[in-house]
């Protein structure tokens, strides 16, 4: 029931609709989808996929696989001065079918008149078309035009020519396709005579040749290029994508190159789905993308979409990472960047290596830089290091985004020092020295140390070389003198003398102030056995499946990390060694991986890699982007449909499931079309197909999911019910009970928070659908949710739920439920707020009638979010569509019904749906509040009779309509418009229809 404000708004809403429907006329492109029922594309295939054979008399002329100049896999077709046929494939005859249509790209070479072309019939019944080439003109050899249209269409040798040709009724049409769109090229009479469907030669002597890009057939029907059914050529999704630059300066620009690009395909770059600059055409080999000023690190995909009349598009599989970052030439040139920075160094030689990092110095030892990683790379090697800046205590670090072994090698002594002068002063503002340290800043430089033992500590100790150094720590109720070493010491007697050699680093002491320290990496470091076993319980697995790399005899003392990859990405956490055997679980894996284990002595940075690795092997699941069509949907209680599967693979088995159960057998794939049979369907159900591998038993589910909806066992009769609201109702039970006596019961009972004429509708009858609205809870007006979008759709939705779930409960026959009424605004947030009320919903069995958009509405820009909701409804959980619709226009004096509005108006659903069926979102729609005069008047018996009439006939062409409520009965501030009056009528109406 709709508000005052809202009735006075409706044609607000109504214009605002109009102006969205015009701008999508301009400019809206909706990308047609591959169809049911079209023959298997024909491209580059040899030996020929059935039904179609090839004709080769002479095997030294005829079909080659290559087509050299596209950049693409296409057929070639040529033929020779000969009175016999050369390089032809033929589809076959059939008997009489209902139209047929040809979608395919072509060109022709040079030769005599009449020598290549193409020809599609629908059989004996109606008609044929046959285009051939002569050099100039592709002219329209067995048909004939209607008067003002060609007969022949200029085309220029070895120039490509799409084409779209429909024959049906003894008529054809042929279009051509340009940027600007399909064209209707010529229109007439096609000759009533069957024959082969064929592409290339037609037996006529002469030298000539034809390239075939792509050719599709649809043997069912015949559809224009506009139609929904359209096919699909989909560019490939495997071109690589790399960066030019994998590291620029912020606000600097770079390329992305694809390689290899399709002809006939356009790359366009894309930032977290936005484009990114204009796309540009593939042209078999590199192209080009630029990405603009990249101000952060960002990563970059690239949309390849067919120029051809499908306008399919998909995105490709790699992406792009470019980094805002600085490349520098030195290492204290890095270290003069703020923490978060991200640079790149060339070619710095590697001093010291832990199992957690390495460190990286310039080859005069001007400065160093420790690099978190945990690579291991050889001493002296040089490195190619991109990441971000960071200081931890005081010490410069960079995290690693990207690294590589740069060829050659350069060793850097170490420098040897006193005491004092380890850490040193400020470098700059960034990197500052130690606390009271004086001269060059060498934190991270490879250092040469000595002096005598003096405090031991649990991974550290300390050694004095006379310079009587005091760095704040406190091990024995003094302060600490000498410098602080991190590992075990070569000679552990008090007073010994250790001559230390590694990489300084800094820690803070008690007060915070920054000390320096040295990592030590020779002596005192007894390194883990490398020889270990090392084995994996699985070597081959499915997609998404775990394993154990198992480390056997391991060391007490050491720990284990396991690692992955060329970057070496740890794995879970380190696990203690025990000196038995220890698990290391490798996680979930999604592709080929090799597996190493990192193995660290306790209380020391002395680690080594575990000589034996590990490979996992992935299966390739089967394919899950098959095509599946479906031979009945609706059905009618107790039918069956039958599910095709194109495409199917041989060593793969295809399991029917309904609502994840199986239904029947599985069936083997053939290399062609497999049918599983759905057997009895009761009631509406959800349908998907799971693929096993018969060799690795990896599975995949197919992409497509179907929901089959039943009808209901009322579908014959009529689709008019009653919208009730509070207050009398005269009549109201005797019309129940005379449509149900007849059989022909009431299609809805819609109520709103007097919720007893749906209990007793479904007292009179069971299949009356009956739906429920609340209005308000407490002080919480339910009707729109305005003062939420501030807030996330699903806290709403749970807020929401928690008021009405009580009343939901105590209204059990209820069948559907609406949320918000006539809220026809906020699209998207209203999208994630009915995607998230469902799941509520669902798991406590209740099912919703989602958005009760207001008459002219929902706008078909924002179709995408309706159909994302709408989608999510088919899915599971058998929710419902809900719409209003009115007559709201009229001359001075007459009454806006129906039947008068326009399919803007009334009937608009059928535009919706016409966008939600090829993306499986498809529902059933109950009309929630229909009527005449936008709702506020009573039009009398007579009209009220004829305009139901003509609508009911209307919602009876559309199986997906459910019915709809007739607004309204009752008072409730409503009195004009109260229908009581007709209720006998529509009652007699309703009884015999």
């Amino acid at each position: 029931m709709a508000t005052y404000p809202e009735r006075l708004f409706r044609a607000l809403r109504l214009f605002a609709a109009g102006l969205s429907i015009a701008f999508l006329f301009c400019f809206l492109i909706v990308p047609a989808t591959r169809a049911d029922n079209w023959d298997e594309r024909l491209e580059g295939t040899l030996p020929l996929i059935a039904p179609y054979t090839l004709e080769l008399p002479d095997p030294t002329s005829g079909v080659t696989s290559t087509v050299a100049d596209t950049g693409e896999l296409a057929l070639h077709l040529q033929d020779q001065s000969s009175s016999s046929r050369m390089g032809r494939i033929n589809r076959g005859n059939w008997s009489s079918v209902q139209g047929v249509t040809m979608h395919t790209r072509v060109r022709f070479g040079a030769g005599s008149a009449d020598t290549m072309g193409l020809q599609i019939n629908d059989g004996v019944a109606n008609g044929r078309l046959g285009l051939s080439y002569t050099d100039g003109s592709l002219k329209i050899r067995t048909g004939t035009p209607d008067s003002g249209w060609p007969s022949s269409l200029p085309l220029p040798v070895n120039q490509w020519i799409e084409l779209w040709a429909r024959v049906a009724g003894g008529k054809y049409w042929l279009y051509t396709f340009s940027p600007s769109g399909w064209t209707l090229a010529s229109k007439g009479i096609a000759p009533a005579s069957g024959g082969v469907v064929y592409i290339g030669s037609l037996s006529q002597p002469g030298l000539g040749s034809m390239d075939v890009d792509f050719f599709r057939l649809k043997t069912s029907g015949a559809l224009d290029p506009s139609d929904p059914s359209a096919p699909c050529v989909q560019p490939s999704a495997l071109p690589s994508v790399t960066p030019v630059a994998g590291v620029v300066e912020p606000g600097s620009a770079t390329q992305v190159a694809v390689a290899p690009s399709e002809r006939g395909v356009y790359y366009q770059l894309q930032k977290n789905g936005t484009n990114i600059g204009t796309p540009v055409a593939g042209n078999g080999g590199t192209v080009y993308l630029s990405t603009g000023p990249v101000n952060a690190s960002s990563e970059f995909s690239v949309r390849a979409t067919a120029s051809t009349g499908s306008g399919c598009s998909a995105t490709l599989q790699q992406t792009a990472t470019v980094l805002a970052g600085h490349p520098v030439s030195r290492i204290g040139q890095a270290k003069a960047f703020a923490d978060g920075e991200t640079v790149s160094l060339s070619a710095k030689p590697v001093t010291a290596s832990t199992g957690q990092s390495y460190w990286i110095e310039e080859p005069d030892r001007s400065s160093a830089l420790r690099v978190m990683s945990g690579t291991l790379p050889p001493i002296g090697s040089l490195r190619n290091v991109t990441g971000t800046i960071s200081t931890v205590d005081g010490e410069r670090r960079l995290q690693v985004i990207s690294e590589v072994q740069a060829g050659g090698s350069n060793p850097v002594e170490a420098l040897g020092m006193n005491n004092a002068r380890v850490g040193g002063g400020d470098l700059n503002n960034y990197s500052p020295g130690i606390e009271g340290g004086v001269g060059l800043n060498n934190i991270g430089l490879l250092a040469r140390v000595w002096g005598t033992l003096g405090a031991v500590q649990d991974g550290a100790f300390y050694v004095d070389d006379g310079s009587a150094l005091i760095d704040g720590t406190d091990l024995s109720g003094a302060p600490t003198q000498g410098l602080r070493i991190l590992g075990w010491p070569d000679e552990p007697a008090p007073g010994a003398f250790n001559r230390v050699t590694g990489p300084v680093t800094t820690f803070a002491d008690n007060a915070g102030q920054i000390r320096p320290a040295i990592v030590q990496i020779t002596a005192g470091c007894t390194s883990p056995a490398t020889n270990l076993p090392v084995t994996i319980d699985n070597s081959v697995l499915c997609p998404g499946q775990t394993t154990v790399v198992r480390v056997q005899s391991s060391e007490p003392g050491v720990s284990y990390q396991l690692r992955k990859g060329t970057n070496l990405v740890n794995v879970g956490a380190p696990i203690a060694g025990n000196g038995g055997s220890i698990e290391l679980p490798t996680g979930p894996i999604s592709e080929n991986t090799v597996f190493d284990v990192l193995a660290t002595r306790n209380h020391s940075t002395c680690s080594a890699r575990l000589t034996t690795q590990q490979s996992v092997a992935v299966s390739a699941p089967p394919a899950a982007g098959l095509h599946v069509s479906v031979s009945n949907n609706p059905i009618d209680p107790g039918g069956s449909t039958t599910f095709t599967v194109d495409f199917s693979e041989v060593g793969v088995s295809y399991q029917l499931l309904k609502q994840g159960s199986p239904v029947g057998s599985a069936v083997a794939g053939t290399s062609g079309s497999i049918n599983l049979p759905s057997g009895p369907i009761a009631a509406s159900s959800q349908f998907s197909i799971r693929a096993t591998s018969s060799a690795t038993g990896c599975y995949s589910y197919l992409t497509t999911m179907t929901t089959i909806v039943v009808n209901n066992p009322l579908s014959p009769y009529s689709k008019v019910g009653l919208h009730v609201v509070c207050g009398p109702r005269p009549g109201y039970l005797e019309f129940l009970q005379q449509c149900s006596n007849a059989l022909h019961p009431g299609r809805v009972i819609k109520v709103v928070d007097d919720f007893s004429p749906a209990y007793e509708a479904k007292q009179v009858n069971k299949y009356t659908l009956t739906v429920g609205r609340i209005n308000q809870v407490g002080s919480v007006d339910l009707g729109g949710l305005d003062g939420y979008v501030n807030q996330s759709p699903e806290a709403v939705a749970a807020f929401y739920y928690s008021l009405v779930k009580p009343i939901w409960q105590a209204n059990p026959w209820i069948d559907v439920w609406e949320a918000c009424n006539e809220w026809s605004w906020h699209w998207a947030w209203q999208a994630d707020f009915y995607i998230a009320l469902m799941d509520l919903a669902e798991a406590d069995g209740f099912k919703l009638a989602i958005w009760s958009a207001s008459v002219g509405n929902p706008p078909e820009a924002y179709y995408p979010d309706i159909a994302r909701a709408c989608a999510r409804a088919a899915a599971h959980g058998g929710h419902m569509l809900s719409l209003h619709e009115y007559g709201l226009w009229a001359d001075p004096g007459q009454h806006a019904l129906l039947s008068n509005a326009g399919p803007d108006l009334v009937t608009r659903y059928r535009k919706l749906y016409n966008y939600l069926a090829p993306r499986n979102a498809v529902i059933p729609l109950v009309l929630t509040e229909t009527g005449q005069d936008g709702g506020y008047n009573f039009v009398g018996t007579p009209l009220l009779i004829m305009d139901y009439t003509w609508y009911d006939q209307e919602m009876k062409k559309d199986p997906y309509v459910i019915g709809c409520a007739a607004w309204l009965l009752g008072e409730c501030g409503w009195a004009n418009a109260n229908i009581a009056p007709a209720l006998p009528a529509l009652a007699d109406y309703i009884s015999t229809h």
